[in-house]
């Protein structure tokens, strides 16, 4: 594979990323995004986490994700750490912002994934 080519969980995430800050009319936001292997950072110290986000400052913010995921495990982290992202930029974070991202994630994946395809349908 050619070192500028995209792998593809880096497409999805990008394509997720899109399409979560132009549906929470976050445009001014930039993610930082990072996919890696599971041996590369150490997760398991986490207990079950698959994905960190961290603020950078008030409009940049890091995301890293695992790649050892299928698809719609890999979109629901990639959307939980954004829903903290939201939760930062909305100043709407309470506790430790688990209750809110966990209750939305799988939803705002299988959302995700229904107008991905009718777009493509469309196409």
């Amino acid at each position: 594979m050619s070192h500028n080519m995209k792998t593809r969980h880096e497409v999805l995430a990008d394509s997720v990323i899109r399409w979560f800050l132009e549906r929470e009319n976050m445009f001014s936001i930039k993610i930082h995004r990072h996919i890696i292997k599971e041996d590369q950072i150490d997760f398991k110290y986490m207990s079950d986490c698959w994905g960190i986000a961290e603020k950078v400052n008030s409009q940049e913010y890091m995301i890293v994700v695992s790649e050892e995921q299928e698809d719609r495990d890999f979109c629901a982290t990639l959307l939980h750490e954004l829903i903290h992202v939201r939760q930062w930029v909305r100043g709407s974070w309470e506790g430790d912002g688990e209750t809110e991202a966990e209750q939305e994630q799988y939803e705002l994946a299988d959302l995700y994934e229904q107008e991905y395809i009718n777009y493509r349908e469309g196409q």
